[in-house]
């Protein structure tokens, strides 16, 4: 009887920018920002972002930037010190997934994510 029931899908309604917002969410593109944090910056998607990037022309960057090995020993030492993998993105200008892939391949046990509250 589940496929009878009408499949219901949750959504964010876009967040529509400005062309001077769309000006310096490029700009800051440009200027090596992290399209993690411009997403959280402005409020939307990193797939709004991304559309906002190519729509004016911009040629993207690897959405993983690989992290140099000196970059992953200090990210191994401040994750084993307690830092979140969202926190170490956020300092490296990465996405918190890169983080975790750098240190699944330095062989890091991951902790389980902290407990969130139930809706």
């Amino acid at each position: 009887m589940l496929e009878d029931r009408p499949r219901v899908v949750l959504t964010q309604p876009n967040r529509k920018l400005s062309p001077a917002e769309i000006d310096e969410l490029v700009s800051a593109y440009e200027a090596g920002t992290a399209i993690a944090h411009l997403s959280s910056r402005f409020g939307m998607h990193r797939q709004t972002v991304r559309f906002h990037l190519k729509r004016r022309g911009i040629t993207l960057r690897f959405s993983t930037r690989l992290l140099e090995s000196a970059q992953i020993d200090e990210v191994v030492q401040r994750y084993a010190d307690g830092s979140s993998t969202a926190e170490l993105g956020q300092r490296f200008g990465v996405s918190a997934d890169t983080i975790r892939r750098a240190l699944r391949g330095r062989g890091v046990r991951l902790r389980p994510p902290p407990d969130r509250p139930r809706p």
